[in-house]
């Protein structure tokens, strides 16, 4: 082996001063920062749900709650992945101080905490701003798109999910009957099967039925909602045009067909995250069912104040929130946008742009009227301000 690096240490060569746990972790690594802020939390509430006079002593929820976060922060979520990360990775170790926690203990902590560690969030943030790690001045909102667990193809209308539904009642009745007449001429036809459970082709029907019966509910909710929809934007005089039947995803109702950011179209959800620009805390989080809605960034800005207090003064996103709407709503509330415009239009000739704006625009002209690139709507620039009448053409 002449010539090469040779080992620091043989992995059988016993040492004299063995390293600490707290020494193999950096002053400046950001799980002494996590477990320091833990730390300031209150867990009298989660201390009361354990029982210290029985049994083995059981390990204090400040440490199993601090591995699934300091987790989540590291993007592993699975409690099998935490497991393995304990044994492993020094970090991991140094957070829980050595203890071996088993992926079912994890897991069933966080089934019993789950409304504690959604509080947890919000009070580490809030330990965060009066320790002053953590600034509100300043807030980041972003959203991306997550596939929904159904596929294109599998969406059907009201009307189709009515008549299937329909097929399914049926087969689900005659099974009913069948098994009532079997049971009735002969109980061993049944087998092994306990009285209190249905036989497995009709416990899959009945299992078809009710998520048919959800997505039949779902789709005839966002009929209703585009029907008042295109009645509140009806012309006067001139009747509504009917919107067509909204389309459901049937394995997830709750998905929105949405187009991809690779192409196509596909069911989605829209996660959207705000975050401080200190520290990086994340401030506010939420899941769309449908798009991007422009509107949220005002919404995010009341969920921060009603939740700590102080709200923001300065707001940054991306031109899907450059709505008026929105920016009108970030005004009122004295918070400044940081917002670029959508993509204008590329017009060479804007028809818009004539010499005298109170007379309309030629029908021929109108296909040369620049459109959003986005909702393909008539653009902000296809409309004339006349300052001395203080309106737009």
């Amino acid at each position: 082996m002449a010539g090469w690096s040779q080992a620091p240490m043989e992995r059988r060569q016993v040492t004299l001063f063995s390293p600490t746990l707290d020494a193999m972790i950096g002053e400046d690594h950001p799980v002494r920062l996590f477990d320091e802020i833990l730390s300031l939390c209150d867990w009298s509430a989660w201390e009361q749900h354990y029982c210290l006079v029985h049994g083995q002593p059981p390990i204090h929820p400040r440490i199993v709650a601090g591995v699934i976060l300091y987790g989540l922060s590291r993007g592993m979520r699975s409690s099998r992945v935490l497991e393995y990360m304990l044994a492993t990775n020094v970090d991991f170790m140094w957070l829980a101080e050595g203890r071996q926690i088993d992926h079912s203990t994890i897991c069933g902590f966080r089934t019993q905490f789950r409304r504690e560690l959604k509080q947890l969030f919000a009070n580490v943030f809030q330990i965060a701003l009066r320790a002053g790690l953590a600034r509100l001045e300043t807030v980041a909102l972003d959203a991306t798109r997550v596939k929904a667990n159904s596929s294109r193809h599998g969406t059907a209308t009201a009307a189709t999910l009515g008549e299937r539904l329909a097929v399914l009642d049926a087969q689900v009745e005659q099974m009913l009957q069948e098994a009532e007449e079997a049971d009735a001429k002969a109980p061993a036809l049944f087998g092994q099967i306990p009285p209190d459970r249905l036989p497995k082709e009709l416990a899959d029907l009945t299992r078809r039925q009710a998520r048919l019966g959800k997505a039949l509910a779902a789709a005839k909710a966002k009929d209703a909602s585009r029907k008042a929809n295109a009645k509140g934007k009806g012309v006067k005089g001139r009747k509504a045009k009917e919107p067509k039947p909204a389309a459901v995803p049937v394995a997830d109702p709750e998905s929105t067909i949405q187009p991809n950011k690779e192409g196509g179209f596909a069911p989605n959800f829209t996660p959207m995250v705000t975050t401080e620009g200190q520290g990086g805390f994340i401030a506010d989080a939420d899941v769309l069912a449908g798009g991007e809605d422009p509107y949220q960034a005002v919404e995010t800005v009341d969920r921060i104040a009603e939740t700590f207090g102080p709200k923001p003064q300065e707001m940054l996103a991306d031109s899907a929130y450059d709505s008026g709407q929105t920016l009108a709503g970030l005004d009122d509330r004295k918070v400044e946008a940081f917002i670029p415009l959508s993509q204008r239009p590329q017009t060479p000739e804007n028809p818009a742009r004539r010499d005298d704006p109170t007379q309309p625009v030629a029908e021929g002209d109108w296909d040369k009227l620049p459109r959003n690139v986005k909702s393909h709507k008539l653009d902000r620039s296809a409309f004339v301000y006349d300052a001395e009448a203080d309106c737009y053409y």
